[in-house]
């Protein structure tokens, strides 16, 4: 992934891993992102995998409204 323009400042990683044992922590350092977002699908736990600067969110298989504006206000926090 490139950001020549420096216009990226969030990702947003999605997964419904259960076991997280072994997989690399999601930290691009070259973007130079204000914060990773990483949302566990069926309950998930991703926290082993982000960064300081990172939030996790754990929706349930069948996430409602409520769910969603947990990951946009997630997303959107400064």
């Amino acid at each position: 992934m490139r950001d020549n323009e420096k216009r990226i400042n969030c990702l947003v990683f999605y997964s419904a891993a259960k076991n997280t044992t072994g997989l690399p922590k999601i930290d691009p350092k070259y973007l130079g992102l204000e914060k990773i977002v990483a949302v566990g699908l069926d309950n998930a736990n991703l926290k082993a995998l982000i960064p300081s600067n990172g939030i996790d969110v754990m929706v349930p298989k069948r996430f409602v409204d409520a769910h969603v504006d947990r990951i946009v206000n997630a997303i959107m926090k400064r």
